[in-house]
């Protein structure tokens, strides 16, 4: 799990660490996405169990033909399956709101890096321009200049 960064920190990080640290948090949310996928293909192996519930508990009443016992025994079926069904709600909105969760934070995270590293391309990209506006002024100085001696010494001639 990446670890939380500040906005002093991400401004002292080089532009290769920047964009380790982006792929850290796509493979993590990577990870997150396979992790819900997985618990997703759970819930429905659940499902799956539940549904063979019932065909294994109609064929075991046939087969022992005690008919008092079968009204016994589908009310006893039936309160397991009200269980297992609120159970398997009670789980999957856990996951649902879990996931909910950490896709936030992920999101979160993924924003307050991306307005960091857009914060330090615009603070590098202004010192650029700076730079080049000063190299400019400098060269049309040196230009001028040297023109000017060039007039000088074509004079002196």
């Amino acid at each position: 799990m990446v670890n939380k960064v500040t906005g002093q920190e991400i401004r002292k990080l080089k532009r290769s660490e920047l964009v380790e640290l982006l792929f850290e948090v796509s493979k993590e949310n990577e990870e997150l996405k396979a992790k819900i996928a997985e618990l997703e293909e759970k819930l429905s192996s659940r499902e799956i169990s539940i549904a063979k519930a019932g065909s294994i508990a109609e064929a075991s009443l046939v087969l022992n033909g005690v008919f008092e016992a079968a009204e016994k025994a589908s009310l006893q079926y039936l309160e397991n399956v009200k269980r297992l069904y609120e159970g398997k709600d009670n789980v999957a909105e856990k996951l649902q709101q879990e996931a909910r969760q950490k896709a936030s934070e992920i999101i979160e995270r993924a924003n307050e890096y991306e307005r960091n590293v857009r914060a330090r391309a615009d603070e590098y990209s202004e010192g650029v321009h700076k730079k080049v506006e000063k190299l400019l002024q400098d060269s049309y100085g040196l230009m001028t200049r040297l023109q000017a001696k060039k007039t000088q010494s074509n004079e002196d001639k």
